[in-house]
């Protein structure tokens, strides 16, 4: 038995770089420019593109699947803040009334009116135990007949009431 073991440790010390896992190679400059050549999508300013090292290209299931053309011109976006004062606003569904469903990350669900008047907390959602940051409410969607059978749809990821600290 004790052989057994002693056989069994050495071979995963001898395995354990074959597991390990590598950093890909660093491209070089030739084909850093080949892949920024070809690729619409990749910007120097967003740094090395992943797979640009290997020459690694996937085959496109259709034609031109793969080539988006790149936006050149500026484009016109009117943004216009409703509300302030959320703190982790994660998605939102709009209400047949217009006002907004918000889901706010570590506490629960709100609304929000088209003026910016913010609802307290709806009552009724799951309780949110935030362990970890990225716990709480996420995201929300209005069932297709919300306006007949009042039916939404959240998700959520929380710690259970005296449960274990798991994502």
């Amino acid at each position: 038995m004790k052989n057994l073991i002693l056989a069994l440790g050495a071979g995963l010390i001898i395995a354990a770089p074959a597991f390990a896992q590598n950093s890909p190679p660093k491209p070089t400059a030739e084909q850093l420019a080949k892949t920024y050549e070809e690729d619409q999508l990749s910007l120097e300013k967003c740094g090395v593109p992943r797979n640009a090292a290997d020459d690694y290209r996937p085959t496109p299931l259709l034609p031109d699947q793969t080539r988006a053309h790149r936006v050149t011109t500026d484009q016109k976006f009117h943004v216009e803040t409703v509300a302030k004062g959320l703190a982790n606003p994660w998605a939102l569904a709009f209400l047949p009334s217009g006002n907004m469903l918000v889901t706010v990350r570590k506490e629960g669900l709100r609304t929000v009116s088209p003026n910016g008047r913010i609802s307290e907390l709806i009552a009724g959602t799951p309780v949110i135990e935030n362990k970890f940051a990225l716990f709480g409410m996420h995201d929300v969607l209005l069932d297709r007949d919300f306006a007949i059978n009042r039916t939404l749809y959240l998700t959520y990821v929380t710690t259970p009431p005296g449960g274990a600290s798991t994502g």
